[in-house]
Order: structure tokens, then sequence, then C-alpha cells
């Protein structure tokens, strides 16, 4: 993929004769094999996690509990939101984590002043 002057991704190689194939049952074929992360094996995670935002919203501290994960995100609960899309810094409380960048994915309330946030990490992860 690249960007062209007007901002805008084009589709380039695979992506573009994907993108531009008529073949029947496409649409239904491409949602049949659609991967919902949610539904993948997690597991917990020790301790909690302290994120920082970065960007606009530079300097904002949020403590996660309650952690689980995967390899290439992390979800906790937390009592302030954070919007979807701000870019974080992630330091974990257990001294077998190391650093991570990622970004918000989801920040959804619960309960009462409660927020289950879920951040995508950037790069290779955390493992």
């Amino acid at each position: 993929m690249h960007i062209d002057i007007a901002s805008r991704v084009v589709p380039t190689g695979f992506e573009a004769l994907f993108r531009d194939a008529a073949w029947p049952g496409r649409d239904r074929l491409r949602q049949r094999f659609r991967c919902d992360r949610r539904e993948s094996p997690r597991w917990s995670v020790a301790g909690s996690a302290t994120i920082l935002t970065l960007g606009t919203e530079l300097g904002t501290v949020v403590e996660l509990t309650r952690l689980d994960g995967a390899p290439w995100w992390l979800g906790g609960d937390a009592v302030t939101p954070i919007a979807p899309g701000t870019k974080v810094s992630i330091g974990f409380s257990h001294p077998d984590g190391r650093p991570a960048r990622g970004v918000v994915a989801r920040c959804e309330g619960f309960g009462e002043s409660r927020y289950r946030i879920a951040v995508r990490f950037e790069g290779d992860g955390v493992v």
C-alpha cells in the first residue's frame, strides 16, 4: 500500500487484485474468513499496567487492573476513559513485563465509573 498526494490509501499488488476481482460469492466468502480477534485465545496477565498517553493527549496516566491479553493486544479495567485511536506507552508492574507501545482499540464503560480498555500493540507486541 502507498499514500497518494490526496492522502488516501491506494492498494497495490495483491490488495488491488483482490479489491478489483469480480467473481460470484466474493462478499460471502470474505465474511466467512473474517478473523474476530476478540474470540481468540487469551490469558490472564499478572500484576497491573500503567498507560501513558502520547500525542495530543500527552501525559494522561491510567492504571489498568484485571489484565488479560494475547501477543498483539492487552485489555484491562480502568477508572479513566481513553479515546480509541490514542497512542500510548505501556509499563507493567510485574518484573517479567517489558514496556510496549500501542494504540487504544476499544474503551467501553461498565458499572459505575469503570471502563474496559483494549490496547493493540505496535510492532511485534510484547512477546
